[in-house]
Parts: C-alpha cells; sequence; structure tokens
C-alpha cells in the first residue's frame, strides 16, 4: 500500500468509480465521491419508486420459501407418522433416523442453493432498474438466475462456511467473513469478470482502505432491518430492500474502479 493510502481517514468516503468495462453492468456510478448513508439515501428513493415491485419481489419470496420449507418438512413428518400410527419403537426410531437426514438436507438445498440464485436475480433486476432499463419484481427471483451460478453458489457457499467457522472462533472472525461477504457478493453477482477469489480479494482490499465507510454502511442496513421486522410490510419487503442495499453500496463504493 502507498504511504498515503495508509495514511487516509478510514472513514472518508470511497474514491468515486471510473465507468465500467463493457461486461459490468453499466450501473449510474456516482460523480462524486459517496457518503456511507447515501446508499440508505439510494435505497429509499428506489423503494419509494418502485414499491410494486419491492412488494411483488418480497411476497413472491416469502411465498416460495413456505413452499421450499414444507416440502423439507415432509420426509420429517412421514418419519415420525409410524409414531402417530402408533407402530413400534423400531419403526419409530428407522422413520426419525430416515426423516431427520432429508429434512436437514432439503433446508440445506433451500440455504446454500436456491436462496443465493435468488439473490442474485433479485440484484441484476435491482441493477438494471438503477440503470433504467428493468424493473424488479416476482419474476426477478427465477429470471437472471442461471448466469454465473457456478460463481455465485461457489461464493456464497464459501462465505456462508467462513461465517460459521469464524463464529466459533469467538465471533468476530465469523463477523468479518459475513462482511467481507456483503462486500464481494455483488462484485460476483454484477460484474462477469470477478472470480469468487478475485471477489474476496477486492472485498479486502476495500475493506482495509475504507473501514469506516462500511462500518456505517452495514450498521445503518442492519437498522433498517430491524426496524422493517416490526410491521408486517416491512417483513414482505425485506429482502429485496438487503438485495438494493448490496446494489447500491456496490455502486457508491468505487469499488469498479478496482477491476
Amino acid at each position: 500500500m502507498a504511504p498515503e493510502a495508509a495514511l487516509a481517514d478510514p472513514f472518508a468516503p470511497p474514491a468515486s468509480a471510473q465507468p465500467s468495462p463493457p461486461d459490468v453492468p453499466r450501473l449510474p456510478i456516482a460523480d462524486t465521491p459517496a457518503e456511507a448513508l447515501d446508499v440508505a439515501r439510494a435505497v429509499g428513493r428506489d423503494l419509494v419508486a418502485h414499491p410494486g415491485g419491492y412488494l411483488a419481489n418480497g411476497l413472491a419470496y416469502l411465498a416460495l420459501t413456505t413452499v421450499e420449507v414444507v416440502l423439507a418438512l415432509l420426509p420429517l413428518g412421514l418419519g415420525v407418522a409410524p409414531a402417530v400410527l402408533g407402530a413400534d419403537e423400531g419403526w419409530i426410531l428407522l422413520g426419525f433416523l430416515i426423516g431427520t437426514p432429508l429434512y436437514v438436507l432439503g433446508i440445506a438445498v433451500l440455504v446454500v442453493l436456491v436462496v443465493p440464485l435468488q439473490m442474485a436475480g433479485t440484484m441484476r433486476a435491482l441493477a438494471a432498474q438503477a440503470q433504467g432499463s428493468g424493473r424488479v419484481g416476482a419474476g426477478s427471483l427465477v429470471f437472471g438466475t442461471r448466469e454465473g451460478a457456478g460463481r455465485v453458489l461457489g461464493f456464497y457457499a464459501s462465505m456462508q462456511a467462513a461465517v460459521f467457522v469464524g463464529s466459533l472462533l469467538l465471533y468476530l472472525p465469523g463477523l468479518l467473513a459475513l462482511l467481507l461477504g456483503q462486500i464481494g457478493f455483488p462484485l460476483v453477482v454484477l460484474e462477469r469478470g470477478t472470480s469468487v477469489g478475485g471477489a474476496y480479494r477486492l472485498a479486502w482490499g476495500h475493506l482495509r482502505d475504507h473501514l469506516g465507510w462500511h462500518i456505517v454502511v452495514w450498521l445503518s442496513a442492519l437498522a433498517v432491518l430491524v426496524v422493517l421486522e416490526l410491521t408486517l410490510v416491512g417483513v414482505v419487503v425485506a429482502f429485496p430492500v438487503m438485495c438494493a442495499w448490496q446494489v447500491h453500496a456496490y455502486r457508491l463504493s468505487g469499488l469498479a474502479q478496482r477491476r
């Protein structure tokens, strides 16, 4: 790192981003350095401008998640059926041993495979919406999920593993892994040429140089999420709002110029 960078104020806003390469979604990048709270303002303006799209996306996400959880519960329900029917203990144990792993597998598929692809599709729709070339909605959970699916799933799985392992080590490493994931995930989703390792490298470099900026951005995201969970409408739009937070944090961070 250059001496000037080492002495830089960690709470200073990131440098403005330059025009993106052709393979990067051409989001409207800020022409002036963005303040950390500009991310919250950008998400709020987008939500106010497109409330129907956010509601449709959030309702579809909750509905699909409910269906997927019910499907995951079916093997567990069938596994305990012998107990309901009054079967002997051997059948009850066998049903439990078969049903429980299938339930865990179903939840794992939902968390590791389905949700990250839904996030990717929603984030791409939000990026197109910011560009003025598309709209977020219920279909965003399906359309736009196949592009770069391997990189998206690889990054998300590695992030979840790092968060899990880090949380066993007095939580701080887990929080750091989660923060790096929030920064790096939009890179993998929105920039076709970014590998999983490259996304972590860029995320770490930007976090190191602008630690204070990221603390404000993601603490404000946490505060907004807590507030959203207090109302029914807030719960519905929480998923697309958090996806939008990552998109606009990427847009205003200056990360695009580091490629």
